[in-house]
């Protein structure tokens, strides 16, 4: 089902038709800054409805010279509003549900919007993630990615969908040096990989540096693998778990969906995770695996899932490695210290057995 952007947010956000999106007889709508902290550089409201009586939304808006992410992924189309408006996430409505409500066009950008499922957040508040939390996370993400899996409708190029070169060149010092100064985040991945060296052993280094500058090699080997939608932004800020009345299970922040490989998100979502998961990363990668070979019955095979994961931890770590140096010496990430000292060895591993499998 297709569906229409709104020309502007007063449009979208008028009594009667917000009334008519939600449902609910809505006589006031007023709005204030909703104050959370948002990574990408939206800005967030909260939408609050009949004097503060009525249920309270949120409108997310993307300001696209503010928002790293479609700066560094040239995101000319809004491939997080194309998803929406060509219904592409309504396909996942059996298992996956989006808090957006509708959409309306935002200065240059875009506003979605939203539920407020903030209360639903998994590792809301710094807690750790559950075994429960973790499985589920899993085994939704084996869905979406069992849905679309080699699904010929995330070719339409008005879905603006990164492909994997801008999955690659994201995280990339070259991407970010032209950025320097208008997000910190440009300015923490070109500081994590001048000093990146410092941290990993020199046979892996050579390759690293080697690959930040030209990651062609990486890119022919992962275009070769089945491919899916890719969420992109797997992590625990973008998932909201709602256990009652009824089950649900949010996903948002669909700005960085690529058409890629399976593992991509399971990857994202070991990286950003290390220190809060309740299993080891090897634990993790199973019970993705069972769970997407459950889904896809004989389309699973051991001939690409393996080397497909030794590529894609390889791409992993040139999305992450950046980030190595600060979470060993920055005093702010003291309580993940130990687990991020034992993670840059477990992904130096893996980075190895990747290369071995691209290089000889």
């Amino acid at each position: 089902m297709k569906h229409e952007l709104f020309p502007s947010v007063d449009a979208m956000l008028a009594p009667e038709t917000l009334s008519k999106l939600v449902g609910e007889s809505i006589t006031q709508v007023t709005t204030k800054p909703d104050g959370d902290f948002d990574l990408s550089g939206n800005k967030k409201v909260l939408v609050e409805t009949n004097g503060g009586t009525g249920t309270s939304y949120i409108l997310k808006q993307v300001v696209p010279e503010e928002n790293w992410i479609v700066l560094a992924t040239d995101d000319d189309l809004g491939r997080e509003t194309r998803l929406w408006e060509h219904g592409i996430i309504d396909r996942l409505e059996n298992t996956v549900v989006s808090p957006n409500i509708a959409c309306a066009m935002y200065d240059s950008g875009w506003a979605f919007l939203m539920h407020d499922i903030s209360s639903t957040i998994v590792g809301k508040d710094g807690s750790k993630i559950t075994e429960v939390e973790n499985r589920t996370c899993l085994e939704r993400i084996a869905d979406v990615q069992a849905e679309f899996w080699q699904d010929p409708a995330l070719q339409n190029p008005d879905l603006g969908l990164m492909d994997i070169r801008n999955y690659l060149h994201q995280w990339l010092p070259k991407t970010c040096r032209p950025h320097k100064g208008v997000h910190f985040i440009f300015d923490a991945i070109l500081d994590g990989w001048e000093r990146i060296d410092k941290f990993i052993d020199p046979d892996i280094s050579e390759i690293v540096t080697e690959w930040l500058e030209a990651p062609k090699l990486l890119e022919d080997a992962l275009n070769r693998f089945p491919h899916t939608l890719v969420h992109g932004a797997f992590m625990a800020s973008s998932i909201g778990i709602q256990l009652e009345p009824e089950t649900k299970f949010y996903l948002s922040n669909w700005i960085g969906a690529t058409v890629g490989t399976p593992a991509m998100d399971l990857v994202w979502w070991i990286a950003t995770n290390t220190g809060n998961l309740p299993v080891s990363f090897d634990e993790v990668i199973e019970i993705y695996k069972q769970a997407l070979a459950s889904r896809l019955g004989d389309a699973f095979s051991e001939d690409w899932w393996q080397p497909q994961l030794d590529v894609t931890l390889c791409a992993g770590f040139l999305r992450l490695g950046w980030a190595i140096p600060g979470r060993l010496t920055d005093d702010n990430f003291a309580d993940v210290r130990d687990a991020w000292q034992d993670a840059t060895i477990w992904w130096s591993d893996k980075f190895r057995i990747g290369a071995k499998l691209l290089t000889g």
